[in-house]
């Protein structure tokens, strides 16, 4: 029998956190709104953007991992939007519902629908419009373009154009129009530049990407023309943490030609670099904003969400009654611009609850066995990791290779300790890569790696291997010690060297892997993975540093 005090202790364990997840909650705010005038229509805009297949219901291990919170994901979201619309038509106010894109990859139900699932359900909650993401182009343009005709509302990719001659595919619209309360919204959609460099160049293939800042400047003035009252953009592109130290770098890079920018602008560039736009949602960097971002110059004001349906944006836009412009925002609860759905805050819609609960069932028989237990957590971080020397293990193991890496934005999230599922492990590889080999001199593999340390990257994860880096030296010489089995190098010795497809594409800037042949393992990541901590069970690691940088401020 437990002790009286033992008791006690497990019962506060428990409670407590639900206690102070439910003092924590946003409250809703009243009808009549602070600082509410008659001189203004509100608008409700509510958005989403990264879903990235997270319709399920899930455990918020993320915000407190020993007694996690139930996100009610897609149902709950359902829940709230409907109770938003009511209370809107009630108030004679309007609302729109836009999402900025990165759809599906992610789980195992969007990626065995290939983003299908997502799509129905926006489909069903009656979205407004949406814009694509880089990951919605993953699995070929041509998939994108499914995704797209799909959609029983507008789906936007303003900068989507045939390579071969500059003009915009059909399959997207540039822009639409969506009135609510009287006002004429018009949502132009652009995606990100960067999902040149982010998507393999097979998967793009007779597919470019215009600059976003040279696109909206021909498009702004047409949406005026026609009829917009207000200007929105519905970006794949977001404001990025520590933007309040950012405006001389912002106006540095807005100045370059688009020829000559390292990457695409994100929203912060963009807004300053565009006029006349009123409202910009956006995402792409699983980074939310608590309170919207405006611009200094332009008055552009930005909004977007965390990530993987754990929220809905909501904020209330004000627009003047006589003249229809763009007057300024309000919040709609007291926690800022995102509602985070937690099932004790949102209770999900039971029918669609039902419904997301059955398709993910069929779509992950299996991942709930236990394949390993870990005995301790397996972190991610800035740069080299634990956990990422572990998948690149894996990566090594699965084709008795010599040297294995990855990059650092293939590993989605951390491993704790205790029992390890494929469910586990999916959510970690969530992209389905392809294992390459390849079979290079130890001249090439040096060239390889060099490719992997050049200018500031710290996002290669290695097995393997030893490196010593002077980030002081120029590209191409920063190795000043290299080792593989605990040899040096030899640059007549032929080695096996196994990577992901995604890099072996020439993706973020892996063109040299393109330049030599690679033969196919036969699995893929995630089947590594698995494969890897069944055979390591139980697991224990401990972090030694594989790549040794001098000179790294």
């Amino acid at each position: 029998m437990l002790h009286t005090t033992a008791i006690r202790s497990r019962f506060l364990r428990w409670v407590m956190p639900l206690a102070i997840t439910a003092l924590t909650m946003p409250a809703q705010a009243t009808r009549q709104h602070t600082g509410a005038r008659d001189d203004v229509l509100r608008v409700h805009l509510l958005y989403t953007n990264d879903m990235h297949g997270y319709l399920a219901k899930r455990e918020a291990g993320f915000m407190n991992p020993e007694f996690p919170p139930t996100l009610g994901g897609a149902a709950s979201a359902a829940a709230y939007i409907k109770r938003i619309r009511d209370e809107a038509a009630a108030a004679g106010e309007g609302c729109l519902l836009l999402d900025a894109g990165d759809l599906f990859q992610g789980t195992r139900l969007g990626e065995e629908t290939q983003g299908g699932a997502v799509v129905e359900w926006m489909n069903r909650m009656g979205y407004d419009a949406m814009v694509l993401g880089n990951h919605d182009f993953d699995l070929g343009w041509k998939n994108a373009r499914r995704l797209a005709t799909m959609c029983d509302f507008p789906a936007l990719g303003a900068n989507v154009v045939i390579e071969e001659n500059g003009r915009r595919v059909d399959w997207v619209k540039p822009y639409t129009m969506v009135e609510t309360a009287g006002v004429r919204f018009g949502i132009l959609g652009l995606v990100t530049l960067d999902t040149k460099t982010m998507v393999g160049k097979e998967q793009l293939a007779g597919v470019d990407f215009r600059p976003v800042d040279e696109t909206a400047r021909e498009f702004v003035p047409e949406l005026q023309r026609a009829g917009a009252d207000v200007v929105m953009v519905l970006g794949h592109m977001g404001v990025p943490p520590g933007f309040e130290k950012r405006m001389e770098a912002v106006e540095k890079k807005i100045a370059l030609p688009p020829e000559e920018r390292r990457k695409g602008l994100n929203a912060q560039e963009f807004v300053h670099a565009v006029p006349g736009v009123d409202v910009l949602v956006g995402g792409h960097i699983h980074w939310g904003l608590r309170k919207p971002y405006e611009d200094p110059v332009t008055h552009s004001v930005c909004f977007q969400t965390y990530a993987r349906l754990s929220g809905v944006g909501h904020m209330i836009l004000l627009i003047d009654k006589k003249t229809h412009t763009f007057a300024g925002w309000e919040q709609a609860h007291s926690d800022g611009t995102e509602v985070t759905l937690f099932t004790d805050y949102v209770w999900p819609d039971p029918e669609h609850e039902k419904e997301i609960d059955a398709e993910v069932s069929r779509a992950e028989a299996g991942m709930d066995e236990v394949i390993c237990m870990l005995k301790v957590n397996l972190g991610r971080g800035q740069a080299e990791h634990i956990l990422g020397q572990v998948v690149s293990d894996a990566f090594r193991a699965s084709a008795n290779a010599d040297v294995a890496f990855s990059n650092r934005g293939g590993i989605r999230r951390e491993l704790r300790r205790g029992a390890v599922t494929p469910r586990d492990l999916y959510e970690v590889l969530p992209f389905n890569n392809e294992l390459e080999l390849y079979t290079v001199s130890g001249e090439v593999l040096r060239q390889i790696l060099e490719t992997g340390v050049s200018g500031n990257r710290h996002d290669l994860e290695l097995s393997g291997a030893h490196l010593v880096v002077d980030q002081a030296r120029p590209n191409g010489e920063k190795l000043v010690k290299i080792e593989v089995g605990g040899e040096p190098l030899d640059p007549e010795r032929q080695y096996r060297v196994v990577t992901t497809s995604y890099l072996a594409q020439g993706s973020i800037g892996w063109d040299i892997l393109t330049e030599y042949p690679a033969e196919p393992v036969g699995m893929n990541d995630l089947e590594a993975a698995v494969r890897y901590f069944r055979a390591n069970n139980p697991m224990v690691r401990k972090f030694v540093p594989r790549i040794e940088r001098l000179h790294d401020s």
